[in-house]
């Protein structure tokens, strides 16, 4: 199963090697951009420089993410999209889950009170199909028994579309944790990927694997027979000459 995972991601992964600190500065000016069309009202030009900066190929960091959420939940809300805005809002506090409204209300004092009620949801939503952030079960310590998490779907791997033998032969050791959501339909959630720790010696390879991570399909996870939206954590790398993943790690049960 294990080596299925690891020819699966490098066969998904071949196309994004590269190019790291490059595409992190890349989204960093994309918000950057977007702040600015976001003060001249651009609400369109605004709202897709964020979307950018949220493709995970570009590998922004968390706090990037979180603010590119919040942003996008400003430009629903001036569109007259408060379902929107709550939707967007969630997905900044399933990034941050400490994450307070400081801000928002230079924009307008009612994005407060959404924010607010959104943050209201998440820890009111900490019961029986419970860690929800949002609408997002948290399944990276503990997870409530009844949840079914997402499994990793086996997909033919791209041939031909492997690291090079260099690469494979050499710094083969090192190993990462990743931090991301799962949606109900199985993909990884734009913007959700966080990469917690890494030893990895070949950087390239690393995000390599990261970005095959992020295009790859799932099972979707379940809780009482209907999709839910889940935070997992994966564990891949190499270790004593051959590879290893763990996709996703398998939590602590807890009781409902």
């Amino acid at each position: 199963m294990r080596r299925n995972v690891w020819l699966v991601l490098l066969g998904l992964a071949a196309s994004a090697v590269p190019r790291a600190v490059a595409a992190q500065n890349a989204a960093y000016e994309r918000l950057v951009a977007a702040r600015v069309q976001l003060r001249a009202m651009q609400l369109d030009s605004a709202a897709v420089l964020l979307r950018e900066a949220l493709d995970t190929s570009g590998h922004p960091v968390r706090s990037d993410q979180v603010e590119a959420w919040l942003l996008l939940g400003v430009i629903s809300f001036y569109k007259g999209d408060d379902s929107g805005t709550a939707g967007d809002f969630r997905h900044a506090i399933a990034l941050d889950p400490l994450l307070k409204s400081d801000g928002l209300a230079r924009y307008d004092s009612a994005l407060v009170g959404l924010f607010d009620a959104q943050r209201s949801v998440a820890v009111a939503g900490r019961g029986p199909t419970a860690g929800l952030t949002g609408d997002v079960v948290d399944c990276t310590r503990t997870c409530p028994e009844d949840v079914i998490l997402p499994r990793f779907n086996s997909m033919e791997a791209l041939e031909g579309l492997v690291p090079d033998r260099f690469t494979m032969e050499h710094g083969r050791w090192g190993m990462m944790t990743v931090r991301f959501i799962v949606d109900t339909g199985g993909r990884v959630a734009m913007g959700s990927m966080q990469l917690v720790t890494s030893s990895m010696q070949i950087k390239p390879l690393e995000q390599a694997l990261l970005g095959g991570l992020a295009r790859a399909t799932f099972i979707p996870p379940s809780a009482g027979g209907r999709r839910i939206s889940v935070m997992v954590e994966a564990r891949m790398g190499f270790r004593t000459g051959s590879f290893e993943a763990d996709v996703p790690i398998v939590p602590r049960r807890r009781r409902p």
